[in-house]
Parts: structure tokens; C-alpha cells; sequence
């Protein structure tokens, strides 16, 4: 991405709003898990819990994260 043009990079952070911005959205709980890169780039899972589910939705987190190691 360092070498994008302003109008890629702008295509990249309004693809990765429309993947993202749910959770916030909605007022969700959601967490970010990496997991690994594909090609150089780093990717990661994304958890989104119902409302008041933090506390479980970040033992869930762990959980998966250990699973991943």
C-alpha cells in the first residue's frame, strides 16, 4: 500500500468501512483477531457478539486465539 494512489487507497478504506463498520453500527461488541498474512499482508478474524455480550465475547476471543497458535 505504500506505493497506492490516493484514489486506491480511498477504494481500499471504503471496502474495508463496508466490512468493518457493522458492529459499530449496530452497537455491537466486536473484536479483531490476527491471524496471519496472506501474501505479506496481515489478515485477521472479526467476532461480532449481541449487545451486553462483551465479557463473553472476549473469553470467546481467547479462546479462538489459542486455537490458532
Amino acid at each position: 500500500m505504500k506505493t497506492a494512489s490516493a484514489a486506491e487507497l480511498a477504494e481500499f478504506r471504503d471496502r474495508t468501512l463496508s466490512l468493518t463498520c457493522i458492529a459499530g453500527l449496530a452497537y455491537l461488541p466486536q473484536v479483531q483477531i490476527p491471524v496471519g498474512k496472506v501474501r505479506g499482508a496481515p489478515i485477521g478474524l472479526s467476532l461480532i457478539g449481541p449487545r451486553g455480550s462483551d465479557r463473553a465475547l472476549l473469553e470467546l476471543a481467547e479462546k479462538v486465539a489459542s486455537a490458532l497458535v
